[in-house]
């Protein structure tokens, strides 16, 4: 099996700085977020890279750090696939959240 990952678009901000946002203490907003999600009743997973899910790397190209948040958990990705679905009370309920 060989697989050959393709780079999109660049690896560094207008600065020259690597592209990405601390998801840990480092970041002040990080934990804003986090606090405002334990508040909410959620629970945050893993962070993962959802190329397709956000526009936050345009942000981080300026040198702008961002998190990209989607509040549906518990949920196949399936988004922009064939078979994308969303349970209709999942987003009901997500919304409420925000």
């Amino acid at each position: 099996m060989f697989i050959q990952l393709i780079r999109k678009g660049p690896v560094t901000d207008v600065a020259g700085r690597p592209i990405f946002t601390a998801t840990d203490e480092s970041n002040p907003w990080w934990s804003v977020f986090e606090q405002a999600i334990t508040s909410a009743g959620g629970k945050l997973s893993k962070p993962e890279i959802l190329s397709s899910t956000t526009d936050s790397r345009f942000v981080r190209q300026l040198g702008i750090p961002a998190l990209g948040f989607s509040p549906m958990s518990n949920t196949p990705i399936l988004l922009h696939d064939n078979n994308e679905v969303s349970d209709p009370g999942l987003i009901s309920f997500s919304l409420s959240r925000m």
